[in-house]
């Protein structure tokens, strides 16, 4: 028999909790996903459908699951609308029929998307982890109660219509009746009833019986209705009270009654005598209309109401004079009313905000009382801004003084708000002193963080009178509107604004052709993402930078600087497989999951994106079938490179894996995967400390009348040239066991006595390999005592990453097995003849030997001597034209495997994390740059690396810029140092410059030890951000936790205190800036104009922010706000081929730190040092120099802010 099918899963719509007809207690209760956490699990929410409305489903969610704050919900954007709060009685889980006494529930409403009702699931058990609607006291977990739930939906989404509104109830007649008599009683013995009641002529054929009146008037009384009048004269109502009612109505010139119709005499039926009912109903309506316009006409309304009341009668006209003329009386009113009677503005005020108040749901506040605290905190509409909280607080609690009769604590409550705001705008809008003075509570920021983003459609105060605000406000704006519109119309026939003589570029109109046309357009996409960078990545192009408009004078060289660092040398643009050597195996990868993402591009938009959970992660193995295993345990056997072994007790769990990575088209690299291992160790780093990289050679300046020679070798299979001891042995055990039979087979010998007691034999590696911590750090330290030992290597030649470079004209950099020499010369001409052998040849030479006698084997094919172009460590160097530009290969096959991911708008987070990766790579040499990655970093920060992601357009954009980036990351090494130094500095006012002139050897020293290293990024807390804008905060305190401080060296204090500068620019802030914000904004702007004024040089900067020197020496900040700033300078820092130095100059010797106080900068604080007068002569004076920088810099200069670090700094720049 065959097996039965499932049904069909139900739907949301199938679990609606009422509808027409039916309310179901016991709904199911259905499952929103919400993406992964972030420990990879899925995030499941509960919800109920509640009802149907308008073809679209109302669902309740969880408290919370859903914020008004965006960035603070679990639910996904778009998935809600018209969401509303609401607080319903709760129920058992298990017992869904009763609700529980007492017991309630906070739940979200709102209105679902159609598109997300298929994401809605309804299971037969709830997943194991989905956030409910919270659990009642007794721990069990609850629901809301479906009727109370169904009520609070349709109070706020159902709507009245004519054909769908309840009818009125009717009046309760015999009870008005009966009232309405007692009052004609007393009114009757009021007026006394020895007056004759009025005789009128009777209808014929119409007796009246005796001792009753005639319901037919005798007379006509103008302005009356003659029913009415009837039903008032039979009840007994007297004359003067009718001509008294008859003055009311008739005070208007036509009488707000006509005269009834008299019969028609064509008319078919007779007319009607009206019953008692009718006649006693019209006499009560008649006589509640004639008490009401009593009342009106007698009380004496206040000057204000009246002004009110007259300019709102006009309020529904038409605009026109006399309408403008009521308006502005009743304004002046107002105006007047402040000062000659308050009160009463005072009372239209406090009546509404009790009003307002008391309508707020039980517990909030209590009816019947007025706070003007409670009303600010519950029911105002104020967000939580500092300002405008700290504002309405402190006038609430005087006014609460003022109700309770306290006026002198009123008064002191206002003075400290005088005193509070004025502390405030000192500070620059902060309130981190201001509120330490208002002697009080702080206001509860959180109540009024809920006032935010509230969608009631409310458009005035609810304290504002309608009136008031259609006379003060909306009558008058509209008058203003008016009259701006029709001196508009004035003004259309002005004649048409001249038009510019630039033409544009005709290159604009004209299609690029030819072998470079592709350069034009890579260059012009580059140029146009640049100005979307600089413009802060606007929605729309502005008008001055559009196509066709002209590039002026400052522009155009931009554009020549960009077009050589993209074009400027020879760049190979063609490259095959065999290029990219081991980088080959990784854009394999990287393709190999595009490949698989587009495939299944279909299927997940059919599954909402649900790939099920992710696979357990398998443990170490050999990764090779086991003949193959076998011949590769054998070779290594054969080499000595594999021994028997037995695991260290504690660690037979421990074992390593094997497995390989592509090196070429014809060898694999093997790998050793030592991941357990290396947990178990503290990874040393000593000697990769002097690893050199391509980021140390783009700090070498290349002069005008040299070029660079470029020698290297590399080791062959560096690893694996160790041998290692016994404790290293048993550290890399493999994870795998040998029978005897395969022992004897991989050891070409009898293995019999080294099988362990289950019969197995297993087997470490006896050399390094790639995968163990230490590797890198042994292979160093030998390599580098290798080069020591012969001769290679002589003091103050090594070039190391993150150092000063090397001052000689000769420098060797070492990169675990690669050794790279360069040379600075000016005889090419003779090197490439062979009529002069240069120092660079003979390094390697010695090198070589020195291989040779270790004895370590080299690689013949990556020998090179004396090559004006070189590739390597990634890079690719041109001696001659002195630019530095990732190796072609590298880049392009990057830039087409991310252009890849942009198309296909899907991606893993591990594929972004090799993006991102491989873009530090590149970036790193122009590290500007790094402050364009940021969604990149946001999409990879959390989840599991085999989740897909779907891109956003912004995180497509960004993948997009880095393949226009990539080609303008180029450094031009022939850009000299600037003979000067620039001071930047901003206080809690102000920003500044200031410059001084510097002899060339002394701004080339500066720049050989500049800070190389950034340690803070983030934008300080608002307390010390205020301490460090009122210039009270230590240097230790700038940087959080045991980070290392920047110390004043001797040579940063004296390029601060002997030069003489003279100030640049200073200006005041146009709004309240952080700190941090200010000081590198400052340092940006003038990075900017330094640029301009001197392109394509190295601009040093004396700066004493940490945060901002932090920034420039990392290219990026951790803090958004920091990081944006960093991203818009981009653009200049590539159009003008700058590249900034940062130095750290105490705050207290900082130059530029006078002007943002209000000062004159200062004269020179010292004179000059020794070191300088030697550094002019051309004697850098390594030994005491060096002693002096470093040696002493540790021992005698303490951290800015102590009392003798002036005194230590003269000390040591008087050496």
């Amino acid at each position: 028999m065959a097996e039965e099918e499932e049904g069909t899963p139900l739907s949301a719509r199938d679990a609606l909790a009422c509808g027409e007809g039916f309310e179901d207690k016991e709904c199911p209760v259905g499952v929103l996903k919400c993406g992964t956490a972030a420990d990879g699990s899925e995030v499941h929410i509960s919800v109920i459908v509640v009802k149907e409305v308008d073809s679209k489903l109302v669902v309740a969610v969880p408290s919370t699951s859903w914020h008004r704050t965006i960035s603070r919900r679990t639910v996904p954007r778009g998935f809600l609308s018209r969401v509303g709060a609401a607080e319903v009685s709760a129920c058992s889980l298990l017992a869904r029929l009763e609700p529980v006494d007492g017991a309630r529930v906070r739940v979200w409403l709102g209105i679902l998307d159609v598109h997300a009702e298929s994401a809605v699931l309804v299971p037969d058990e709830l997943p194991e982890g989905t956030i409910g609607f919270g659990r009642l006291d007794t721990g069990e977990e609850c629901l809301p109660f479906v009727p109370s739930l169904v009520a609070a939906a349709g109070d706020m989404f159902s709507f009245a219509s004519a054909e769908s509104g309840r009818a009125a109830e009717p009046d309760d007649l015999s009870g008005r009746l009966a009232r309405l008599e007692k009052a004609v009683s007393n009114l009757v013995e009021l007026k006394g009833r020895a007056e004759p009641p009025p005789t009128g002529k009777p209808k014929a054929k119409a007796k009246v019986p005796r001792g009753r009146v005639s319901t037919e008037v005798g007379h006509a009384t103008p302005g009356l209705d003659p029913s009415v009048l009837a039903a008032a004269r039979a009840a007994g109502v007297s004359e003067d009270a009718l001509s008294e009612m008859q003055a009311l109505v008739g005070r208007t010139t036509t009488g707000r009654l006509k005269p009834e119709p008299g019969p028609d005499p064509l008319e078919e039926s007779e007319e009607e005598a009206d019953g008692p009912d009718r006649r006693a109903w019209i006499f009560a309506n008649a006589l509640v209309r004639a008490v009401e316009t009593m009342q009106r006409g007698g009380a004496k309304a206040s000057s204000l109401d009246r002004a009110l009341d007259g300019a709102a009668s006009g309020s529904g006209e038409s605009s026109s004079l006399p309408s403008a003329r009521r308006n502005s009386a009743a304004r002046r009113a107002l105006r007047d009313a402040l000062v000659s009677s308050p009160s009463e503005i005072s009372g239209v005020i406090e009546a509404l905000m009790s009003e307002d108040l008391s309508s707020v749901s039980p517990g909030v506040a209590v009816p019947g009382q007025t706070s003007a605290r409670a009303w600010a905190e519950h029911r105002s509409k104020v967000t939580a801004y500092p300002s405008s909280v700290w504002a309405v607080w402190i006038m609430a609690g005087a006014l609460d003084c003022l109700r309770t009769n306290r006026p002198e604590q009123a008064r002191a409550r206002l003075n400290l708000g005088l005193m509070i705001f004025d502390q405030m705008s000192i500070d620059r809008g902060s309130f981190v002193l201001a509120s330490e003075l208002a002697l009080e509570v702080p206001p509860p920021l959180h109540s009024f963080r809920q006032h935010e983003n509230h969608s009631t459609g409310q458009v005035c105060s609810r304290l504002l009178d309608p009136r008031w605000a259609e006379v003060a406000a909306i009558g008058h704006l509209k008058e203003q509107a008016e009259f701006l519109e029709k001196r508009a119309k004035l003004g259309r026939n002005d004649p048409p604004a001249p038009r510019t003589d630039a033409d544009p570029d005709a290159e604009v109109f004209r299609a690029p052709s030819g072998r470079s046309g592709w350069k034009l357009k890579a260059l012009s996409l580059a140029v146009a993402f640049l100005s979307w960078l600089y413009l802060g990545k606007p929605t729309g192009c502005p008008a001055e930078a559009r196509a066709g408009v002209p590039l002026n004078r400052h522009q155009k060289r931009c554009v020549k600087r960009l077009e050589a660092a993209m074009f400027g040398t020879h760049f190979p643009f063609e490259f095959s497989s065999a290029d990219l050597g081991r980088h080959a195996a990784k854009v394999e990868s990287q393709s190999d999951v595009l490949q698989a993402l587009g495939r299944a591009a279909d299927s997940l938009c059919r599954a909402g994106g649900y790939l099920g959970a992710p696979a357990s992660l398998t443990s170490d193995q050999v990764l090779a079938r086991v003949p193959e295993k076998l011949k590769l345990y054998r070779a290594l056997a054969d080499t000595g490179r594999l021994q028997p072994a037995r695991f260290p007790k504690g660690r037979e769990h421990l074992g390593a894996g094997l497995f390989v990575v592509g090196k070429d088209q014809d060898r694999d690299r093997l790998i050793l995967d030592a991941r357990p291992a290396n947990g178990l160790e503290l990874g040393t780093s000593v000697w990769t400390k002097s690893l050199a990289s391509a980021v140390a050679v783009s700090n070498l300046v290349l002069e005008k009348d040299r070029c660079f020679l470029f020698s290297g070798a590399d080791l062959r299979e560096c690893f694996y040239q160790f041998r290692v001891g016994e404790d290293r042995l048993r550290r890399n055990m493999i994870a795998d066991r040998l029978t005897l039979q395969q022992a004897t087979f991989v050891f070409r010998r009898g293995m019999k006595q080294h099988l362990e007691p289950d019969g197995f034999l297993r087997v470490a590696f006896a050399s390094l390999a790639m995968g163990d911590c230490g590797a890198c750090e042994y292979t160093q330290c030998a390599h580098l005592g290798v080069c020591v030992k012969g001769g290679v290597l002589l003091p103050g030649e090594l070039l190391v990453h993150g150092a000063a470079p090397p001052r000689g004209l000769c420098s060797i950099g070492l990169v675990i097995d690669d050794l790279i020499d360069r040379v600075l010369t000016t005889d090419l001409e003779e090197h490439r003849t062979g009529l002069s052998k240069s120092v660079g040849r003979e390094r390697l030479d010695a090198a070589i030997r020195a291989y040779q006698a270790a004895p370590l084997e080299v690689s013949e094919k990556k020998v090179f001597r004396e090559q004006v172009q070189a590739s390597f460590w990634g890079v690719t160097v041109c001696g001659m034209s002195g630019w530095l530009k990732p190796n072609a290969h590298r880049l392009w096959s990057l830039v087409l495997v991310t252009l890849r991911t942009v198309e296909l708008g899907l991606a893993t987070q591990h594929l972004l994390e090799s993006l991102a990766g491989c873009w530090i790579s590149i970036f790193v040499l122009r590290r500007r740059l790094l402050a364009s990655m940021s969604l990149v970093f946001q999409a990879t920060a959390a989840g599991d690396p085999s989740a897909v992601v779907r891109l956003s357009p912004e995180l497509r954009a960004e993948l997009a810029g880095f393949a226009l980036l990539g080609q303008l990351c180029a450094v031009n090494l022939r850009a000299q140092v600037d003979p000067s130094v620039t001071a930047t500095d901003a206080s809690s006012s102000h920003q500044a410059a200031a410059r001084a002139p510097l002899p060339q050897p002394v701004a080339n020293e500066a720049y050989r030890l500049s800070v190389q290293k950034g340690a803070w990024t983030r934008l300080l807390t608002p307390q010390s951000a205020w301490l460090r804008s009122h210039d009270l905060l230590e240097p230790h305190s700038e940087l959080p936790g045991d980070d290392e401080v920047y110390r004043a060296s001797p040579l940063y204090c004296a390029l601060a205190a002997c030069p003489r500068y003279s100030e640049l620019w200073s200006r005041e802030y146009k709004s309240r800036v952080h700190i941090n914000v200010a000081e590198l904004d400052a340092f940006l702007r003038e990075e900017r104009r330094s640029g301009a004024r001197r392109p394509c040089a190295r601009l040093l900067f004396g700066i004493d922010s940490q945060v901002t020197i932090g920034c420039v020496a990392k290219g990026r900040s951790a803090s958004p706000r920091l990081n944006q700033l960093l991203e818009k300078s981009i653009p200049d820092v590539l159009g003008s081929q700058s590249y900034a130095a940062p130095l750290y100059f105490p705050s207290h010797l900082n130059p530029a730190d006078d002007p943002t106080r209000g000062s004159a900068v200062r004269g020179p604080a010292m004179e000059t040092p020794g070191w300088w007068l030697r550094l002019l002569e051309g004697d850098p004076s390594v030994p005491v120099f060096t002693q002096v920088c470093f040696t002493l810099l540790q021992l005698a200069c303490p951290v800015h802010g102590s009392n003798n670090s002036q005194a230590a700094a003269s000390h040591a720049c008087s050496l």
